[in-house]
């Protein structure tokens, strides 16, 4: 079975309602390749000791799904230990989104934002399962 390469590059930078879910997504204008010829080429990136278990689950979906449509395997992997430079996409709350101007803490419940910076794309969003809705709408975008 022939896999997809996906290079995700998101242009919105208003408001985008999904049901409840008001999604911000800001963004550059250059690709971000998340898998080729059925390799990852990005790790997904936690806090497990500052993310809540739907963030945590958020970032397992996320591999996943991913997984199954590229082919290949998005190793989770706490932040602490990601080697400067390495490209990933960080769920929930890390300091990378923080860094970002997304605050998991000061969000509202059901509301999440989509942002690329610097080498990392940034899934997050408010507590308790913010960031797991914003997941699933990252991996519904078409």
């Amino acid at each position: 079975m022939q896999r997809l390469s996906f290079v995700i590059t998101v242009f919105m930078t208003s408001v985008v309602p999904l049901s409840h879910l008001p999604v911000h997504a800001n963004t550059t204008t250059q690709p971000f390749r998340i898998a080729q010829d059925g390799k990852a080429l990005v790790k997904i990136v936690v806090d497990s000791k500052n993310s809540t278990k739907e963030e945590l689950q958020a970032a397992k979906d996320l591999s996943d799904y991913l997984g199954r449509v590229t082919g290949g395997k998005f190793d989770i992997v706490e932040e602490k230990e990601l080697p400067l430079d390495t490209p990933a996409i960080y769920v929930g709350n890390t300091a990378f989104a923080d860094s970002s101007g997304i605050h998991c803490k000061s969000m509202a419940p059901q509301h999440g934002r989509i942002v690329t910076r610097a080498g990392g794309l940034v899934i997050a969003g408010g507590r308790p399962a913010g960031t797991q809705l914003v997941g699933f709408y990252f991996l519904d975008l078409k």
